[in-house]
């Protein structure tokens, strides 16, 4: 018997001895009729929740991603910690801000101190296995499985090899996490899908790192037409990535695994698609459009399809949300909190009321509610963005000291309302004080970044 099977072999008892002991609280997978329950978590590079069909999007980019949230419950209000993909996926895996978690920026690394969701899992009987197009040279501690993958179509390589691991766990509970750059930029769809969205244009203008820079840094003013194709690429990405999702959960039912895996979707951050400072990223931007992210979970027999829940929530959430399913306690460390309750009995009173809070280092936090989102950058932080052309042109990346919006009203967040209501901005910059001295102000120093990490930031044009 090859090893890998003899080892998924004395897992599968494992499971079964902890299950028929009735050992300790927490010791063992719970089980939905009498079999245990898998998750399967699903994250996705750069993708704006405003640009999904099942958020209300006026093209069909996402009918897999809707299909799902049909089945389950799609949380309208979810807000991401911070828009850059190590500390916001850290912060999903360990439940921690990035302030508490360590992990500032791209390439920093976690402390060996703070537990993530896959060690808890694990060390439960769980099979782990990451399936990452993007943060694959973190440690990302406690999968058992961890593949790398080729240039070219990585997220054709990372779900195909995610459906070929979930296929050989056989009865064995598991821990998948399949994350997908799809939208990331370059917008690069394949030409059967960007003809799908094609909105007519002919110019120049392109969906490469380079264009969309050099649109900032001159801070170009484009006409609607210009703009329309540019995010019809971003679109036509995101139909690409559906594609992957679909072939995963079809994996899931083929094998008659559909009815006992909790299935998560979310996303690490949005992108700006120029709607502030002539940007397309996200890294240095601490609005709606790239911090609202969509949260879907589906469970068959124990989360109602068509469930909605309009109430704000984090991305912190969703460990402590994935233990309570599976019964299993939440550490005490953990800083958000299971939103189980919610999504079992999204009416019930007091259930409709949340809050986030976000931070865009240094000195520049976010705190969103159900209607309201309010900016504080007391130090008038500027960001650069590109570094100098020949020209010595800088692009940067402007925050007001204050900043106050209506996001039911003004979604895009174009009227900055701090000057008008005081009323609302004092008590929410109250509260976001009470926060950030609560967890004081840490000097911060950039680790040094590995080989393999600096060679995957400069790949993905975080690095020149």
């Amino acid at each position: 018997m090859g090893r890998r099977r003899q080892a998924g072999s004395l897992r599968r008892l494992l499971l079964a001895l902890l299950l028929a002991s009735g050992c300790g609280e927490g010791d063992a997978p719970p089980s939905q009729k009498g079999d245990p329950l898998n998750v399967l978590l699903i994250s996705v590079d750069t993708l704006r929740a405003d640009h999904l069909s099942s958020y209300g999007y006026k093209h069909e980019t996402s009918p897999s991603i809707d299909h799902l949230a049909r089945e389950g419950v799609l949380f309208r209000n979810a807000i991401a910690q911070r828009g850059g993909t190590w500390p916001s996926l850290t912060s999903i895996l360990t439940s921690m801000y990035p302030r508490t978690h360590g992990v500032r920026n791209n390439g920093d690394r976690l402390s060996a101190s703070n537990r993530i969701l896959a060690e808890l899992l694990l060390k439960r009987g769980y099979e782990t296995g990451a399936f990452l197009t993007n943060m694959e040279s973190a440690p990302n501690r406690g999968f058992e499985h961890k593949p790398e993958f080729p240039k070219g179509d990585r997220d054709e390589f990372a779900t195909a090899e995610a459906i070929r691991w979930i296929q050989s766990r056989g009865d064995a509970a598991f821990f998948a996490w399949l994350h997908l750059l799809g939208p990331h930029d370059p917008y690069a769809a394949p030409r059967r899908l960007r003809r799908r969205f094609d909105t007519g244009y002919r110019g120049e203008l392109d969906g490469r790192r380079k264009t969309l820079e050099a649109i900032h840094r001159e801070r170009r003013e484009l006409s609607r037409a210009e703009l329309a194709h540019i995010v019809s690429l971003y679109d036509a990405d995101i139909a690409q990535v559906d594609l992957q999702i679909a072939a995963v959960l079809s994996a899931l039912e083929a094998l008659g695994l559909s009815e006992r895996t909790l299935v998560v979707l979310t996303s690490d951050h949005g992108e700006e698609l120029y709607e502030h400072n002539h940007y397309f990223f996200h890294s240095y931007s601490i609005y709606e459009s790239v911090l609202r992210v969509p949260l879907i979970m589906r469970l068959p027999g124990v989360i109602s399809p068509r469930s909605r829940v309009d109430a704000t929530v984090e991305s912190i959430d969703i460990a402590p949300t994935v233990l309570d399913f599976l019964d299993i306690p939440i550490p005490d460390e953990f800083e958000g909190t299971s939103l189980r309750d919610r999504i079992l009995a999204p009416g019930a009173a007091g259930a409709q009321a949340g809050v986030a809070i976000s931070d865009l280092g240094p000195g520049i936090y976010s705190i969103r509610t159900d209607r309201w989102h309010f900016i504080y950058n007391p130090r008038g932080y500027t960001s650069p963005i590109i570094r100098p052309d020949s020209r010595g042109d800088l692009g940067h990346f402007r925050i007001e000291a204050e900043e106050l919006y209506d996001v039911r009203e003004d979604p895009r967040e174009t009227r900055n309302l701090v000057g008008e209501r005081r009323d609302v901005a004092a008590p929410l910059r109250a509260r976001l004080l009470e926060w950030i001295e609560g967890g004081g102000e840490e000097s911060y120093r950039p680790a040094p970044l590995s080989p393999e990490t600096e060679a995957e930031l400069r790949a993905l044009g975080y690095l020149e």
